[in-house]
């Protein structure tokens, strides 16, 4: 998969590393598709921001090696994400 196809999103390092005030998303102990410049790569299906990580970094590393030459595996012990109630509602 292209780093520019519009299904991937990215989040800079910045803002996953603390946890935002309210309702959030946590991801504990993970290795993660990461761009080197633009940050941690989600897949957008529907309007649901998926993680590109797995618990096994041999299974991240496999993925990269299939879909995702561009990135890197980084382990991240915490990755935080703010909800949005859209993400459960027809609400935008």
């Amino acid at each position: 998969m292209l780093e520019n196809d519009l299904r991937l999103v990215f989040i800079p390092m910045a803002e996953v590393v603390d946890a935002p005030p309210g309702l959030i998303y946590h991801w504990k102990d993970m290795w993660w598709i990461h761009h080197p410049e633009k940050g941690l790569a989600f897949l957008r299906l529907n309007r649901v921001k998926h993680p590109l990580a797995n618990l096994n970094e041999r299974i991240t590393m496999d993925m990269i090696n299939r879909s995702y030459e561009w990135a890197e595996c980084k382990f991240m012990p915490d990755v935080f994400l703010k909800a949005r109630s859209s993400d459960w509602t027809n609400d935008d």
